[in-house]
């Protein structure tokens, strides 16, 4: 109870909470990629802007590269079903299936919701909707047939109603029947008193709205789709459902119905035309409409066609529904410039003002998920490889058919941008065995290059040698594929799983699900050869093993032609062909390391051949038995024990504590936990119902040079952790670089390391001095070393716990209990380097996310916690299992399955929106810009318990004190016998591979050890103190027994491990 009240009354200085002010903020700033569910869009040709309209009731409106404004509706219940803008103004409506009716506007850099109408119950749904030329009223059709008018001015709701009883008496001598609901409305340009109204069965009406009468009147047999202006005021078209047009003239008296109606796709039944625009050009008469395909033939088929004369008709085919599009006219707006089409999953952009109408590079609302995305990372990298990086993509680009042109829309100031030091680079793998690469260093989410690992595999659908032409000339209609968007994958096991990208020299390794690692770097030149590949066995001491699961992807023995840029050096196969659960490659030692569930693989890319191949199996594994070990127990024998343990006296219970310690110490079988005893600050943890199959799963590796051996020289190592809460530690011998060709990479393993909570291990860091991550010299972004006499520390970060050792002792130095304490697990980890504003001061610290979508700041070495916040929803399992960190202070997650969320958790050097709308003045009054608000959902403050970290503060190195959870614990501390717990001595057991060949001595020196006991002894204050015997021997170089002696130590409840030489 002392140590708990001892740890939560610690409150930080006014200095130190300053201090956390100007290290650690959380706002989610950006959103990159494509709005998933896309149903509305619009285009405001006066301010060249677009707004799209999500599913989920989001509103984002677009212009220049750079101009971004965000709205969310309060409710993500209601389905948008229009959005119009009021031209010139800055303002948006959206129209709702709940029939509410949302005013918003661009105020500074936001926009915001400023008027809401919602309507009576009574009305029936809108159906179809138009705003007057002057921007003040709003007309809205329902499906009941009428027309209501909206002031814009007042929002409210004008008197006068266009009622279909009204506009069929009118015009009972020429239509007879129930036209349906409204489906199009249209303004008259010349006459704002004016407006056409069409109905869903074929009913045209012109209505002038002063006289309440109906002036002309149009019908046809075919449910009514889309009208507009052939040319305004005179000629009008409307679309339907059989995929034809007609042509009605205002003005003049009516020729006969057959004469005007015109099907493109005829004479066989073709699907309907959804929407239509026809513009006269300065030359030819443009046509665009969607829809309309023959039915039998291409009726799957998503199209949106452009006829520009007799002489040019082209079908544009998309690979999902197209959703809405728009034109945007030419400068002097006598001819269209561009088409831009909305579909499900992607936009596309058509240049109509260059021969050949080639595609425009979009540079926003790009499609991540052309092909799903399975994996992703974020590097920061030099200005030089950057450059490289971009000069391979204009390449490939220069192949394709894009356009030169500047991007169409165009409209809003970008304001002030904020520029990175370095260039941040994200890297996503695809369900298609592709990774693509894309520049995040501004607002804009700019595509760099993409390169396909299929054409490495033998396959009857994998492409090679590019992509086919899909032009022909002669195929009618003229289908030309356009969109990247591709939902179909030719093979399963292409999929990328894990990618590990080297941000200094750029050299890719990619893991995917059927146990291939395909190695790609940088070549300027051209390559025309087959590529080199080597198969690692990794259970070739298992001889039992069976693999039941998918085969191997077969590589291509044949030369195969790599162009200038990325070019796959070699592949890796593994055996078994399981899903590669992670990668680790160091590009100066030639080195990549890699993981599955049944093992670990170190291969050496120069000599390509392996160096080390360890299987992690289980003997219940290689048995296949299907019932493994569970550490669940029923709730029969819970409930029993409960009961023999209230029956039980108190030196009883001392003494079965003592006893499981003893078989705790230096044992790697799986100890039947006991139910720990009830305690005010740590809850029980439930046994994790976990397969015992998966035991063995690689979940991390790390390569790093640091003191594993001595405490003088450094060596290089390797770090696995599996899933059952063991790391097992490999010494490198890397030989120097001029015998490097020739001599073999060396691997011996030193340590083992096994956590008593054996919860699965996510990450494992070597921190130096300053309590950074130790990185690779010449690392970009990596930190100026510091002469410092503290040694590396290691950071292991299970899902439950985060422990810090000291290095090369293996010494536990602290720990942080998150499962124990608030029952979260944690998913991810960083160690990120905070700095303030003005740059004067800096920390590093371990940032970690967990399975509640909260982001904790853990501060090193104490591991107190500076900041919480709740940034992703919990229920977002696939925003949190795809969650990376950037080195910058900023984090990434997928926020659907086409967009990426960027949160930043820095004061300083993170990337933000900026800007703005310049509208004339007296057009509408601007509020003034309200204060600004943290865009982070749900952002809460949590109790602060930091201390000023100081990279020269000697850490503790007693055995009798250790740091939980940032609480200094002391073996002289009274504690309460009743608060006691067994549950919370954690032993992990480490296991010196370095010392394991001693003689006869050391044989009979081990059997002493393991009769070594814990001896539970009380003192006269009721204090508990354990004391452990540990017999220290001194041998000669030769390995013999100099001498030995008994040494008794004191230690703590909190004793985090034990090393058995």
């Amino acid at each position: 109870m002392l140590k708990f009240i001892r740890a939560k009354g610690s409150q930080p200085s006014a200095e130190r909470v300053k201090i956390q002010k100007e290290l650690f903020q959380c706002q989610q700033t950006l959103q990159h990629g494509f709005p998933n569910k896309p149903v509305a869009l619009a285009w405001d040709p006066i301010l060249r802007l677009m707004a799209i309209a999500t599913k989920s009731g989001v509103v984002k409106i677009f212009g220049k590269p750079g101009v971004e404004f965000y709205g969310n509706h309060s409710s993500s219940d209601v389905t948008i079903l229009k959005l119009l803008f009021l031209p010139g103004q800055g303002r948006l409506l959206s129209v709702c299936d709940d029939n509410a009716i949302h005013l918003w506007e661009v105020n500074g850099h936001n926009l915001e919701q400023v008027q809401t109408y919602e309507l009576e119950k009574n009305v029936k749904k809108i159906s179809a909707c138009a705003i007057n030329t002057a921007g003040t009223v709003l007309y809205f059709g329902t499906e009941a047939g009428n027309v209501y008018q909206l002031d814009l001015h007042s929002f409210k709701l004008e008197d006068k109603v266009i009622r279909l009883d009204t506009v069929l008496q009118r015009i009972k001598e020429i239509y007879q029947k129930n036209p349906g609901a409204v489906e199009c409305l249209l303004m008259v340009p010349d006459d704002p008193a004016k407006l056409i109204i069409g109905y869903n069965k074929g009913l045209l009406v012109q209505w002038n709205n002063t006289r309440e009468s109906t002036e002309r009147v149009w019908s046809v047999n075919q449910q009514l789709e889309s009208v507009a202006w052939k040319k305004p005021g005179e000629e009008l078209v409307s679309a339907h459902n059989d995929g034809s047009y007609v042509n009605w003239s205002v003005k003049k008296k009516e020729e006969s119905l057959e004469s005007k109606i015109t099907t493109p796709y005829g004479p066989f039944p073709c699907k309907g035309i959804t929407k239509i625009y026809i513009a006269e050009g300065e030359e030819k008469e443009w046509i665009v409409f969607s829809g309309g395909m023959p039915r039998a033939e291409y009726g799957d088929h998503n199209t949106v066609s452009v006829i520009h004369g007799d002489s040019t008709h082209v079908c544009f085919d998309l690979t999902s529904k197209v959703i809405d599009f728009f034109t945007v006219a030419s400068e002097n707006r006598k001819d269209l410039s561009a088409l831009i089409i909305l579909a499900e999953e992607e936009l596309v952009a058509i240049d109509l003002s260059s021969e050949g109408w080639p595609v425009f590079k979009v540079p926003y609302l790009a499609s991540l998920h052309s092909s799903a995305v399975t994996d992703q990372v974020v590097a920061t990298v030099s200005n030089d490889l950057h450059a490289k990086l971009v000069e391979v993509g204009d390449k490939q680009l220069s192949s394709s058919k894009i356009s030169s042109k500047p991007w169409p829309i165009d409209g809003g100031e970008t304001g002030e941008v904020d520029q990175l030091e370095n260039h941040l680079v994200l890297v996503t793998g695809h369900e298609d065995g592709s990774v693509q690469f894309w520049d995040i260093t501004t607002t804009a989410l700019k595509h760099i290059l993409k390169y396909s690992t299929s054409p490495l595999f033998t396959g009857d659908d994998f492409e090679v040698g590019g992509e086919a032409n899909d032009d022909n000339e002669e195929e009618w209609p003229p289908f030309r594929k356009v969109g990247v968007f591709d939902p179909y994958s030719d093979d399963p096991r292409l999929a990328v799983k894990k990618i590990v990208f080297c941000q200094r020299t750029g050299l890719v390794a990619i893991g995917g699900t059927a146990g291939q690692v395909v190695i790609i770097n940088l070549e300027e030149e051209d390559r025309n050869e087959a590529v080199k590949v080597m198969t690692l066995d990794i259970v070739s001491d298992r001889d039992n093993f069976v693999w039941k699961g998918h085969s191997k992807l077969d590589t291509r023995t044949e030369p195969i032609k790599q162009p200038f840029g990325y070019k796959a050096s070699s592949v890796v196969q593994l055996h078994p062909p399981a899903a590669i659960t992670c990668l680790a490659l160091h590009s100066s030692w030639g080195l990549i390391a890699v993981g599955t569930a049944h093992g670990l693989g170190l291969v050496d890319v120069v000599q390509l051949k392996g160096v080390v191949a360890k299987c992690t199996l289980t003997a219940n594994d290689i048995v296949g038995g299907d019932h493994p070990m569970s550490r669940r127990k029923s709730f029969k024998k819970s409930l029993r024990e409960s009961f023999r343990r209230l029956r039980k006296g108190r030196s009883q219970m001392n003494t079965e504590r003592k006893g499981i310690a003893d078989k705790g110490t230096g044992s790697q079988t799986p100890v039947t936990p006991t139910p720990a005893e009830t305690r005010p600050v740590e809850r029980q943890i439930e046994a994790r119902n976990n397969d015992d199959s998966m035991a063995g799963m690689i979940r991390c590796l790390h390569l790093a040079t640091t003191y594993i051996v001595s405490a003088d020289n450094p060596s290089p190592t390797l770090w696995a952790g599996t899933n059952s809460g063991a790391v097992y530690i490999f010494t490198l011998d890397i030989p120097k670089e001029d015998k490097r060709n020739q001599s073999s990479v060396v691997a011996t393993l030193a340590k083992e390391i096994q956590l008593r909570h054996r919860a699965p291990v996510i990450s494992l860091s070597v921190v130096d001095g300053s309590y950074g991550a130790v990185r690779e010299k010449g690392d970009t972004g990596a930190s100026a070393p510091t002469e410092v006499s503290i040694p590396h520390r290691l950071v292991i970060c299970s899902e439950e716990q985060i422990k810090i050792f000291t290095l090369p002792s293996l010494r536990p130095f602290g720990k942080f209990k998150l499962t124990a304490t608030e029952g979260a697990r944690i998913r991810r980890t960083a160690i990120l380097r905070f700095t303030s504003s003005d740059g004067k001061h800096s920390e590093n610290c371990l940032v970690c996310l967990t399975n509640l979508g909260e982001i904790s700041i853990l501060s090193l070495p104490d591991l107190k916690r500076q900041m919480n916040v709740n940034c992703i929803r919990r229920e977002d399992i696939y925003g949190i299992s795809s969650l990376v960190f950037a080195r910058n202070g900023e984090a990434f997650y997928m926020h659907s399955s086409s967009e990426i969320q960027r949160i930043a958790f820095v004061a300083k050097d993170y990337v933000r929106l900026r800007c703005r709308l310049d509208l004339p003045e007296g057009l509408r009054e601007i509020p003034k810009t309200p204060e600004k608000k943290e865009v982070a959902a749900a952002i809460e403050e949590v109790k602060v318990e930091p201390s000023p970290i100081k990279a020269e503060t000697p850490a503790p190195e007693s055995p009798t004190e250790r740091l939980t959870n940032g609480v200094l614990e002391e073996t002289k501390s009274s504690i309460p016998e009743g608060d006691f717990s067994i549950g919370d001595i954690t032993i992990d057991s480490i296991r010196d591979h370095l010392t394991a060949n001693l003689d006869e001595t050391k044989s009979s020196l081990e059997s002493r050890l393991e009769k070594m006991s814990f001896n539970i002894s009380s003192t006269s204050s009721q204090r508990v103190v354990e004391t452990v015997q540990v017999i220290k021997t001194k041998t000669n170089s030769t390995g013999e027994t100099v001498s030995s002696e008994m040494v008794t130590m004191e230690t703590n409840e909190n004793s985090d491990c034990e090393l058995v030489t």
